[in-house]
């Protein structure tokens, strides 16, 4: 029996997902302390990489929702590996800035982390197309 096997465990992580999407931006929000949230928010405004981040929190959020309610409606068990994709594009494709050195690190692990993303979303989206859904009993 795998780890997805166990129904406990397989329900805990869409939980983690949609938690981790409600905070990623009011983390975002607060990565300067409270006091300098309006400053934080007004530069986030005109920063294009935190718009790709509320992108990326929002995809967390539906796609752990909808893998949540996804055994009462089979429809949106697509809905978390479009996320994973979502997700893995937006890393693969997020600008970086800082010095020449800083730009490399940051791309080569964005990158990483994107494919890895990636091919997580397909290799799922394949699962939910490829095997049917039986009831365990």
């Amino acid at each position: 029996m795998g780890l997805g096997a166990d129904t406990r465990v397989a329900g805990i992580w869409p939980v983690i997902a949609t938690s981790a999407g409600v905070l990623l931006p009011v983390l975002a929000l607060l990565h300067g302390g409270r006091q300098a949230i309006g400053e934080v928010s007004r530069a986030a405004a005109s920063f294009p990489a935190y718009g790709m981040h509320l992108f990326a929190s929002l995809a967390l959020l539906v796609g752990g929702a909808a893998e949540s309610l996804s055994p009462e409606v089979p429809f949106l068990a697509l809905v978390w590996p479009l996320a994973l994709l979502t997700w893995g594009t937006l890393f693969v494709l997020q600008r970086q800035h800082g010095t020449a050195e800083d730009v490399a690190r940051a791309m080569t692990r964005h990158r990483l982390a994107g494919v890895a993303l990636i091919t997580a979303g397909v290799l799922r989206g394949l699962g939910v197309v490829l095997v049917p859904v039986t009831d365990p009993v």
